[in-house]
């Protein structure tokens, strides 16, 4: 549903924020409730 859609997209945007504030991201390293975000986006 879109609404999920929505939720993964805001939890998302708050870990990449709070891995900025912690010092940089990597990518690949992002994940949503334990599972890669990769799974999601493809």
């Amino acid at each position: 549903s879109n609404n999920f859609v929505e939720g993964v997209s805001h939890k998302i945007r708050r870990q990449i924020e709070d891995l900025e504030k912690a010092g940089g991201v990597e990518s690949g390293t992002l994940t949503v409730d334990g599972v890669p975000v990769d799974s999601y986006i493809t």
